[in-house]
C-alpha cells in the first residue's frame, strides 16, 4: 500500500508540473493604446511602455502595480491632488501616481509625460492605424517633364521621389475613395518634407558660373495649411495650418523630426507629425503651401483606420 501511494503521488506531481511551469512561463499581454489627456489641451495616443501602472492608493502606502488589462480609465480628481482609477471589475481607487513620469511609445518615437499634467487617460479600442493615403490619387499640379515632380509622387510610398510644380506654392488633394455613406478615422498626418521643410540656399559652382546644388536657390516651404473633407459634403476644414518653415515649427501635438543631409546648402531634411487628430467620417484631405521658389514634397502619409 504504501508504495501504491507514492505512486500515486508521482503520477500527480508529474501532471501537475507543466501546468505549474506554463503559468509561469506566460508573458502578460502587451499594454493597450491608451488616450493621454493634458493641461494644455494635448491629446496623445501612445502604447505604455510597461505593461503596469504604478498607484500609491490611499488605502495604502505602498505602490501598486496594476495591468494597463485591469483598468478602464484613471482620471483627476477636482481638487487636482489625488487622481482616482477605474478598473474593469467596476472597482475605483482613488490615490496618487507613484512615478512623477509617465513613459509611452507613440508612432514617432518614446515619450515623457510628467504625471502631474495628465488629466485624464483612456483605454481604447482603436484598431492598428494603416496608412490609409498609400496609393490613392492625387490631384494638383504636376512638375517638369521626365516623370519628375509629378502630384502621384505624393502618395507612392516612395520617400524618394517628390510632387513639385513650376511655382512657388501647391495645392494637393488626396482623394481617400470613401463613398458618401462612410468615411475614414484619422489619427495622425506625417508630412515628408526633405530639403523643403528647410532653407536650402543655392552653391556656386567651382567657376563661378551656375549653381553646384540647384538650378535655383532658395527652395524651402514658408507656411503650409492642412484641410479635409467628410462623407456628404464638398466644404474644406482646416486641420492644420503653421507660419514658419516645417523645420522651425513648434506646437503642441507636432513632432518635427531633423535629418542631417550633406546636399550643399542645406543643413537638414524634415518630417512634421500631426498627432492627436481624432478626425472621423474623413473622405479627403487637401495640403496647400507656399515658398520661397519653386516648393515641393516628397511623401503625405495619412494614418487611421476604416
Amino acid at each position: 500500500m504504501p508504495s501504491m501511494i507514492k505512486i500515486l503521488l508521482l503520477t500527480l506531481l508529474v501532471s501537475w508540473l507543466p501546468a505549474v511551469q506554463a503559468s509561469t512561463d506566460k508573458t502578460p499581454p502587451p499594454a493597450p493604446i491608451i488616450q493621454v489627456d493634458t493641461h494644455d489641451g494635448s491629446r496623445i495616443y501612445a502604447r505604455p511602455h510597461h505593461n503596469n501602472v504604478a498607484i500609491t492608493p490611499w488605502i495604502s502606502r505602498t505602490s501598486w502595480a496594476i495591468p494597463w488589462s485591469a483598468i478602464q480609465e484613471i482620471k483627476q480628481s477636482k481638487d487636482k491632488h489625488s487622481m482616482t482609477t477605474s478598473l474593469t471589475n467596476g472597482d475605483l481607487l482613488s490615490g496618487q501616481w507613484t512615478h512623477p513620469i509617465l513613459k509611452v511609445d507613440t508612432s514617432f518615437g518614446s515619450l515623457r509625460i510628467p504625471t502631474n499634467k495628465i488629466t485624464r487617460i483612456r483605454i481604447t479600442k482603436r484598431k492598428k492605424c494603416t496608412n490609409i493615403a498609400l496609393g490613392k490619387p492625387v490631384s494638383g499640379q504636376d512638375g517638369a517633364s521626365h516623370g519628375r515632380g509629378l502630384a502621384k509622387h505624393l502618395t507612392d510610398g516612395d520617400y524618394q521621389t517628390h510632387a513639385k510644380p513650376p511655382a512657388s506654392n501647391f495645392d494637393y488633394t488626396i482623394d481617400l475613395g470613401k463613398d458618401a455613406n462612410d468615411g475614414y478615422s484619422v489619427q495622425h498626418i506625417k508630412i515628408y518634407w526633405g530639403r523643403f521643410g528647410d532653407q536650402f540656399n543655392g552653391i556656386r559652382a567651382p567657376n563661378g558660373k551656375g549653381w553646384a546644388s540647384a538650378a535655383w536657390p532658395g527652395e524651402y516651404v514658408t507656411s503650409y495649411q492642412i484641410h479635409y473633407r467628410t462623407s456628404g459634403s464638398d466644404d474644406w476644414i482646416l486641420c492644420h495650418s503653421a507660419s514658419c518653415r516645417p523645420v522651425d515649427e513648434d506646437k503642441k501635438n507636432i513632432c518635427v523630426e531633423r535629418i542631417p543631409t550633406d546636399i550643399p546648402g542645406c543643413s537638414s531634411e524634415s518630417i512634421t507629425t500631426i498627432n492627436g487628430l481624432d478626425l472621423t467620417g474623413v473622405t479627403g484631405v487637401r495640403i496647400r503651401a507656399n515658398g520661397g521658389h519653386w516648393i515641393g514634397l516628397h511623401e503625405l502619409e495619412i494614418w487611421g483606420t476604416p
